[in-house]
């Protein structure tokens, strides 16, 4: 596939191809076996010369997840390679509005369209739709460049931040936005990667998601895989309690987590599909959504109501599941609004704060919903085409102020723990952002 798929989208967007379900509720008879197999021939298809069978393919999967990103692209590049200019174009035009850069300019698959001066014009949209905006100020910024930093968690008692790092794996807390200290040393109580993060202020504990990543220079003998939820005590810093699964027939992988107010603990789990809880009242994990419903789940919020869960898959945008009843649905928005590739997730006053890092330019939406949390009303871009992003990644709210991570640079660092002359790395920069 990858003869294909570098042409367009970044490998981080293409990690997992996922079924854009309906708007309404979930239906279990709905398969991705349909649109993993139109998606795969259409790729083989094209890498074959048989342009027709490509572009076919690509009608099919469009049938089957419906305005899908990456199925849109291809599907244009499709029409373009054979003869369908008008439709080519209709598509063309609806991404660039939206604002997503997919190097169309550098795409063979499009040199027949070039001449026509439709090209240049949506060309010209697209060059407006992803000017810089700018609406950030730095945070604060740490020391060690080598962190590959994730998470960010607050603590309004102490006033105080935690930023997780995948690389070292350990915590690192930062008082007052200058004061800087471990919070857990690399590795210790057993820990690996270190993802998702949240504070439980009323408790005083410390959450996070851990998983034996790739990415890690911790090398631990006979240790291949392994992913949990670990409990810290806010004020000292000690482990209360670790969560890990003991299942190594599945590729788990906890990636995100949240909190609801009674202190239950939601966990995204992106390797298996699945979405994990641990109860308040059990104290033990659980498992909540099985596989099949939601696939790549990454950044998780939770209603302020406690009434619904907020899930983004990856490339098939956001999903909410009421929490009584585990009814699903995907959150509706027009074709003109995207949300794939977001990563960080956030509720705040009746909207989401998202992070993108999935789409270029990289970027920070704000979301406006209807009453019901079930539909997107407008969009809003908070910062895009800032030059310090390197893959920003999570983000916290405290009171009216987004604080997220700009520079986590995944892409300096290799599968064997090992990562780019660190003269290439940078500072780890939090950015914030006033919230009107």
């Amino acid at each position: 596939m990858a003869s294909i798929l570098k042409n367009i989208f970044p490998l981080s967007l293409l990690f997992i191809l996922l079924l854009s379900c309906s708007d309404e509720e979930y239906q279990d008879e709905v398969s991705t076996d349909a649109y993993l197999e139109f998606y795969r021939a259409g790729v083989e298809a094209y890498n074959q010369q048989d342009y027709t069978g490509f572009r076919d393919n690509f009608i099919k999967a469009n049938e089957t997840a419906p305005n899908h990103l990456t199925i849109s692209y291809y599907l244009a590049a499709g029409y373009a390679l054979t003869g369908m200019q008008d439709e080519a174009f209709g598509i063309l035009n609806r991404l660039a509005g939206i604002g997503v850069d997919f190097g169309m300019q550098n795409f063979t698959a499009f040199d027949s369209l070039k001449a026509d001066p439709r090209f240049e014009t949506i060309l010209k949209k697209l060059e407006t739709a992803i000017e810089p905006v700018s609406n950030s100020s730095d945070a604060f910024r740490l020391p060690e460049k080598d962190l590959l930093t994730e998470g960010l968690a607050h603590d309004p008692v102490s006033d105080s931040f935690y930023i997780s790092s995948v690389h070292r794996s350990k915590i690192i807390k930062v008082y007052n936005q200058d004061i800087l200290t471990d919070f857990i040393d690399e590795g210790e109580y057993g820990i690996w990667s270190i993802l998702g993060i949240q504070t439980d202020t009323d408790r005083r504990h410390l959450w996070v998601t851990s998983d034996l990543m790739p990415q890690t220079r911790l090398k631990r003998e006979n240790e291949h895989s392994g992913t949990g939820i670990f409990k810290f005590d806010l004020e000292s810093g000690g482990l209360i309690k670790k969560y890990v699964l003991v299942d190594t027939t599945s590729s788990h992988s906890f990636n995100d987590l949240a909190l609801s107010e009674n202190g239950d603990v939601y966990i995204s789990d992106t390797g298996t599909s699945e979405i994990y809880r641990i109860d308040s009242d059990k104290d033990e994990l659980e498992l909540f959504i099985g596989a099949g419903k939601i696939y790549g789940p990454q950044g998780i919020t939770v209603s302020p109501d406690d009434k619904y869960l907020f899930i983004e898959a990856y490339t098939d945008g956001i999903y909410r599941i009421e929490l009584k009843n585990k009814r699903i649905r995907r959150i509706r928005h027009d074709n003109n609004v995207t949300l794939s590739g977001i990563d960080g997730l956030c509720f705040y006053n009746d909207s989401f704060i998202a992070i993108h890092n999935g789409i270029r330019p990289n970027r920070v939406m704000r979301y406006y919903l209807d009453k019901n949390w079930s539909e997107v009303l407008r969009s809003e871009i908070l910062e895009m085409g800032n030059p310090e992003f390197i893959d920003p990644t999570l983000g916290t709210i405290v009171g009216d102020v987004f604080y997220y991570i700009a520079n986590s640079q995944w892409p300096f660092f290799r599968d064997d723990g090992t990562h780019a002359p660190v003269e290439q790395l940078k500072e780890p920069l939090i950015l914030k952002i006033e919230l009107k």
